[in-house]
């Protein structure tokens, strides 16, 4: 929703999708979750550890 002046505002919970495509999946994380941290609200919490067992996985190989 926006605000009387135009900026966007958040009302009660939320959930966000970050993307990012790269030459490797340790490349493509960092960048998801980069592009994520920019991304600053109200007692916002992002979780960091999505993806992680994919890429501990992908190094045993």
């Amino acid at each position: 929703a926006k605000s009387v002046d135009g900026q966007l505002v958040t009302d009660g919970g939320r959930v966000l999708n970050s993307v990012a495509v790269a030459d490797t999946l340790k490349g493509a994380l960092d960048k998801a979750y980069e592009n994520a941290s920019k991304i600053k609200f109200e007692n916002s919490y992002m979780r960091r550890d999505i993806g992680q067992r994919a890429l501990k996985a992908k190094e045993v190989e």
